[in-house]
């Protein structure tokens, strides 16, 4: 997770390979959830922005 969201931050584009988050920890899931829905916003697709950095918390 912290390279698939260091590779957002270097190149601005989400790593292409999948991830399963389901037994990573609390960071590391947050980790993944921003990265994805800054990428999501990035490229323009706020609904799915919105569904990533909601699941953040409440």
């Amino acid at each position: 997770v912290q390279m698939r969201a260091l590779h957002f931050v270097e190149t601005g584009e989400a790593y292409k390979a999948g991830i399963d988050t389901s037994d990573l920890d609390l960071p590391a899931r947050a980790a993944h959830l921003f990265a994805a829905g800054s990428d999501a916003l990035n490229r323009g697709r706020r609904q799915d922005a919105e569904q990533s950095l909601g699941a953040l918390g409440p």
